[in-house]
């Protein structure tokens, strides 16, 4: 029986044999009901879980306008932000690439726009994001830190649905509906920034040459139902980053040109196939793509006026990763218990570290010189199988139990791991539980980080037989407990450890004729950290106290004299506050506030701090002599957003205008710091730098 049409009766033995539709005729009329779901309660979750609703995250004040889902994951206890607004993050004492962050089953080796200040994601294509931390299952790896599995919307199959959304920066649309009614859907999203046309009416009319930078992105996705038993998913994504510059500049007899220009690019592609093989058993089959690609070019040429002489010099860098691969998922329900998820993944990778270019010329055959410096490429196999059960022991004990065991290709030998997964709830009662997990994990290619403020040359190289993968295990335990209908807590304690971290030794650095290789050493890592939880889910005030107290430290035999010293964005204390008032049905106010210890910072031996006052009467303060690395902290970073949203409702279409501003009391929070000669007693002086003050936005969304 369904709400609005006539009853009919059938036998279900027959139905549980093969997939049936039932089709009911209108007849019924009730009055207005009200239906009530039960809501996912913390207790009833595993530890390190959680499932982000992108309606909530929405109502977000964002920064310039933009929406970001990368951005809402800091907000999140255990979690920590890279530089002011970018879009990198770091979980448990984790680097950002051992954060595994899938589009539609697709790993994305790059997920920033902007130098990081934006995430490629476009929020209109979402359709729901899953954050992992600990307690991972089985069916990921690869990654020591994080999942980040985002899902891309499948196309309304019954109606033509829109959305536009016109921002300060950036505009952007989505569009979805169905191709063959009921049995085939599309998906489509684009989106661009305008600043390469506001850098030419701001910067580039009072100077010679001209300077831009923009970035773009779509995705699309196609669904097809087959039959009841059969359904295929395709979808893409392609997004592009260019930054350039040129200019022409005349002194005495010579004319000097120059050119430069940096840009990157993602793709990615999936194609799936959905099989029903009975009412309990079902498998998924996925061809996977993806590629990101780096390029680097510069270009300086001197004329002499007189002469017509010319000397040039051209400089290209080049860099990329493609991985092609094929994935197996199955999931087959033993009865109400019990059931299992099992399967492969194979991946064929390709990477190029960096492929170096150089040319220097001089006219009338004086000289002419080309130089070409290639890190070896290299084509690895990667591949691993899983195993993992839920299991309901009884109404109070619950796990989530597996293996994952992987190999790779290190080239003259094969690395294979297996790696244990544990996660267990113990219900206390109806609404409190004990959470407990514990989880091995290995990571086979990684970053090598170019430590600097957002420039994208951070390089994803493999393991070699020079090389050895990572390893992690992590051990959690956490309490939690839902208070009422509208408020629940969570509290976790965790215990990670790194072995074969990777850094470039001292000196050294991603320019140089050495291959990549013998640049780097490498390391063990520790972190260790308490994380609180408090949400409110339900009611016109929503929102989340999040809280977390932590400790992350790193040592290399060769660096800092072989002792241990804090990671770059360990923060002893880590606090998000985010709510959301509904005003009325259509209209809401939200706030962030977020507070975080300084970032760690290799202060030079023998220098002083210069704090912040007038320019000509600033405050010294001499500073203990140390060349410990990371020994200093910038101050404390703290910083208010806040937005409003109206929305203006029609009967075919919906209209939302957003605004509000970030950093909202224009908190000069330090990015990073340098050295200088100050006038006052010719004293060396440490000038912590600044990004964003207040920042106001607004934003305009029409759906139909």
């Amino acid at each position: 029986m369904s709400i609005g049409y006539e009853k009919k009766c059938f036998t279900p033995d027959k139905l549980l044999q093969n997939h049936s539709t039932i089709e009911l005729s209108p007849g019924l009329s009730l009055r207005e009901v009200t239906v009530k779901a039960d809501k996912l309660k913390a207790s009833d979750g595993q530890i390190g879980h959680e499932r982000l609703s992108i309606a909530q995250l929405k109502k977000l004040p964002m920064l310039l306008g933009e929406f970001d889902v990368l951005k809402a994951i800091q907000l999140l206890p255990g979690v920590k932000a890279g530089a002011e607004g970018q879009s990198g993050f770091y979980v448990r004492g984790g680097s950002p690439d051992q954060n595994l962050i899938l589009l539609d089953g697709v790993p994305v080796y790059n997920v920033e726009h902007l130098f990081g200040f934006f995430s490629i994601f476009n929020d209109n294509s979402i359709k729901d994001v899953d954050f992992i931390k600990g307690g991972f299952p089985s069916r990921y790896g690869g990654r020591l830190s994080s999942v980040v599995d985002i899902r891309l919307k499948e196309g309304n199959n019954k109606k033509l649905h829109g959305v536009a959304n016109v921002g300060l920066l950036s505009s952007s649309f989505m569009l979805e509906g169905p191709i063959r009614k009921d049995k085939t859907s599309f998906l489509i999203t684009g989106r661009r920034t305008y600043l390469d046309f506001l850098f030419k009416q701001l910067l580039n009319r009072n100077r010679p040459g001209s300077y831009g930078y923009y970035f773009y992105d779509g995705t699309a996705k196609i669904n097809h139902k087959i039959n009841n038993k059969n359904q295929i998913f395709l979808s893409f994504y392609g997004g592009r980053d260019q930054l350039y510059t040129s200019s022409k500049l005349s002194t005495d007899d010579v004319l000097n040109e120059s050119k430069f220009g940096l840009g990157w690019t993602n793709r990615t592609a999936s194609l799936r196939w959905n099989k029903i093989w009975g009412t309990k058993f079902f498998s998924n089959i996925n061809l996977t793509y993806t590629n990101y690609f780096l390029n680097d070019d510069r270009f300086d040429q001197s004329t002499n006026l007189g002469t017509k002489v010319k000397e040039s010099y051209t400089f290209n860098y080049k860099a990329f990763i493609e991985d092609k691969g094929v994935k197996w998922d199955n999931d087959y329900i033993l009865n109400s218990k019990v059931n299992f998820k099992f399967g492969a993944n194979f991946v064929s990778h390709s990477f190029s570290p960096g492929l170096f270019k150089f040319r220097d010329d001089l006219q009338n055959n004086a000289y002419g010189r080309d130089t070409v410096i290639s890190n070896k490429q290299s084509k690895p196999i990667e591949g691993f199988s899983y195993v993992e059960s839920n299991i309901k022991f009884s109404n109070f004990i619950t796990a989530n139990v597996g293996v994952h065991a992987s190999f790779f290709d290190l080239g003259n030998s094969i690395s294979s791991s297996f790696q244990p997964r544990l996660a267990l709830n113990a219900k206390i009662n109806q609404s409190s539980s004990l959470k407990l997990g514990v989880t091995k994990m290995r990571q086979y290619i990684q970053i090598l980080i170019n430590d600097g403020l957002g420039y994208p040359i951070d390089l994803w190289v493999p393991a070699t037989d020079k090389v050895k993968p990572q390893d992690s295990w992590l051990y959690s335990i956490g309490f939690a407990k839902d208070i009422n209908e509208s408020y629940s807590l969570t509290t976790e304690a965790y215990y990670k450890t790194i072995k074969n971290n990777i850094t470039y030794k001292e000196g050294k650095g991603i320019y140089g004729l050495e291959d990549w290789q013998d640049k780097v050493t490498q390391g063990q890592g520790e972190s260790f950290g308490l994380e609180l939880l408090i949400k409110k889910n339900t009611g016109k005030l929503t929102g989340w106290l999040g809280y977390t107290l932590s400790k992350s430290s790193i040592q290399f035999d060769n660096v800092n004299n072989g002792r241990w010293y804090p990671l770059k964005y360990d923060r002893r204390h880590d606090l998000s506050l985010v709510s959301n008032y509904q005003l009325s049905k259509n209209k809401s106010i939200s706030a962030t506030w977020v507070y975080g210890t300084g970032t760690a910072y290799t202060l030079p031996a023998s220098s002083y701090l210069l704090s912040y006052g007038p320019e000509d009467n600033p405050t010294i303060f001499d500073l203990s002599e140390s060349s410990e690395r990371n020994n200093y902290r910038l101050r404390p970073y703290h910083r208010l957003d806040i937005g409003y949203n109206v929305k203006y409702v029609k009967a075919n279409h919906t209209r939302t205008l957003s605004f509000g501003a970030y950093n909202a009391y224009s908190r000069s929070n330090p990015i990073y710091a340098q050295t200088k000669l100050a006038q006052l007693n010719n004293k060396k002086v440490l000038i912590e730098s600044s990004l964003f003050p207040i920042i106001p936005y607004i934003s305009y969304k029409i759906e139909f």
